[in-house]
């Protein structure tokens, strides 16, 4: 039996990739969160070396989403994160706080 969900979260995973490259993030988040899905599904009717590299991809994408929910969770706690798509490395820079709020910082 042929599975539908492996070519549907290519098709998915080509969107999430072009919104990560386009700094989309949560955008890319969910979309890679949407194919993974898919490719977990559809991981059950691979066989032989067609399921290893079906694998490697959820984990590839697997840790891509994970990075991307760090750097969205970065973001929110007054931090300004800069994420290059596909280079595996995440460049954090902190915002300068301005006023009297409180804090400390």
């Amino acid at each position: 039996m042929e599975s539908k969900f492996i070519p549907e979260a290519i098709k998915i995973v080509k969107s999430a990739v072009q919104a990560d490259n386009e700094n989309k993030l949560k955008e890319a988040l969910a979309l890679y969160k949407k194919a993974l899905k898919y490719f977990i599904v559809g991981l059950k009717y691979e066989k032989g070396r067609s399921r290893e590299l079906v694998r490697e991809k959820i984990d590839d994408y697997m840790k891509r989403a994970e990075e991307i929910k760090a750097a969205l969770a970065d973001s929110k706690s007054n931090k300004k994160t800069v994420v290059h798509a596909g280079s595996g490395s995440t460049k954090v820079k902190k915002k300068k706080k301005t006023g009297g709020g409180e804090g400390g910082e």
